[in-house]
């Protein structure tokens, strides 16, 4: 029972983490974008939207990049309920 349990566990882990990662890669470059142009509008100018849409991906890359240094990390160490 255990073993399904982990089983189960395991799939909704994953597919949380599938769902945080799309999140980040639209939610970074939109909230950019509408900072950028919400900036450029204030301002009179016409490139920060772009630059701002840039940092945008860049957080999104980066966040998406920790998580999977995190994942990495804990899948080179055993389980906790393993012998070795």
């Amino acid at each position: 029972m255990a073993k399904v349990q982990s089983e189960w566990a395991y799939n909704w882990r994953t597919l949380g983490l599938g769902l945080t990662l799309l999140t980040l890669l639209v939610a970074g470059p939109v909230v950019g974008f509408f900072i950028g142009d919400w900036l450029d509008r204030t301002l009179g100018t016409s490139w920060l939207t772009w630059v701002c849409l840039l940092i945008g991906f860049a957080a999104a890359g980066r966040q998406i990049y920790l998580i999977a240094r995190r994942i990495q990390r804990e899948m080179d160490q055993p389980p906790p309920d393993s012998k070795a």
